[in-house]
């Protein structure tokens, strides 16, 4: 049993490590997202407009973002399937885990759909400064 056991610390360590990793990777781009469109859009306000620098590397950024999101959407990363919360402020402890884990993939879908549009934004802006 000794072996079992040893097996099942092992792969917990390994899956903790694991979550880690993914809760790093994702937390780090979207900080850093935010940062560059903060600082893209402060670089905006004393131009007194967009330019096309500014929305090349700000759209790059929400791209990269909006890759590394469907990534982890597809691969089901533990932060968004378990940890994820819909944005509701009150949060019902009495769903089953199933009706939990619906909602955090709809929360995830509605919050992806979001960055793409930001994108999308970004791209038709581009658009117009070419």
């Amino acid at each position: 049993m000794s072996q079992l056991r040893k097996l099942k610390q092992k792969a917990q360590i390994e899956h903790n490590l694991k979550v880690k990793r993914q809760k790093f990777i994702f937390s780090l781009c979207f900080i850093f997202t935010m940062a560059v469109s903060f600082l893209m859009l402060v670089v905006c306000a004393i131009n007194k407009a967009p330019t096309l620098t500014t929305t090349i590397i700000s759209g790059s950024v929400w791209f990269i973002f909006d890759i590394l999101y469907a990534f982890a959407i597809k691969n089901k990363w533990y932060i968004l399937v378990d940890e994820c919360s819909t944005g509701r402020v009150h949060s019902d402890y009495n769903k089953i885990e199933a009706e939990r884990k619906k909602d955090n993939w709809q929360g995830n879908c509605f919050k992806f759909a979001i960055s793409v549009i930001i994108f999308l934004i970004h791209l038709g802006l581009l658009f117009t400064l070419l």
